[in-house]
């Protein structure tokens, strides 16, 4: 069928089906057609938009002078992955968090915000070294209206965005200056 692997259909051969279907003015032949196509070939819309991407799982250190924070993170890396982000999560681990990776240096007015994400969120913007330029705290919005969600702006050229639950830097007394390994051995230390 047009060089599709054996289980797909093509719209040619759907139309064809039901014009047999609707000669024969069976019913029950067409749902029949419609359901065992519609399985097969997938559904488009909805019901993908709300599947989540899968985010490959990291490691980054926190370095504070002699002392260290491990964090488990996924990687966005895509588009769809730093599009979809934390978005419609309930809860966070409490040691996990979400690096966005940029392949090139995003300006100081590039904005974050939290449209349909359901955690609060504390937020690192990082230069190409790991170095934290800014850290802030951000509300969920679940507003319907995403242009009513509050945007928060880096203030400094960044190339990696760090993500975790809102107060996970206070707890750990991370601060700006302070630097995330990227790519760290297993131990942190």
């Amino acid at each position: 069928m047009n060089g599709l692997p054996p289980n797909r259909f093509t719209l040619d051969s759907l139309v064809g089906a039901a014009g047999m279907i609707f000669r024969a003015r069976s019913r029950q032949a067409i749902m029949a057609i419609f359901l065992v196509a519609l399985p097969v070939t997938g559904c488009s819309g909805s019901a993908q938009a709300l599947s989540r991407p899968v985010f490959e799982q990291g490691l980054v250190c926190i370095a504070k002078g002699p002392y260290s924070t491990r964090l488990n993170v996924e990687i966005a890396r895509s588009r769809l992955q730093k599009r979809t982000g934390l978005q419609h999560r309930s809860t966070l681990a409490p040691d996990g968090g979400m690096l966005f990776i940029f392949d090139n240096t995003q300006a100081a007015d590039r904005a974050f915000w939290m449209y349909q994400t359901l955690i609060p969120l504390d937020i690192a913007f990082l230069d190409q070294q790991g170095t934290i330029l800014a850290i802030q705290q951000m509300e969920p919005c679940v507003d319907e209206h995403k242009h009513n969600c509050p945007l928060y702006p880096a203030g400094k050229p960044f190339s990696y965005v760090l993500e975790t639950n809102k107060g996970f830097f206070a707890r750990h007394q991370v601060t700006p200056g302070d630097r995330v390994i990227l790519d760290p051995d297993d131990s942190c230390d």
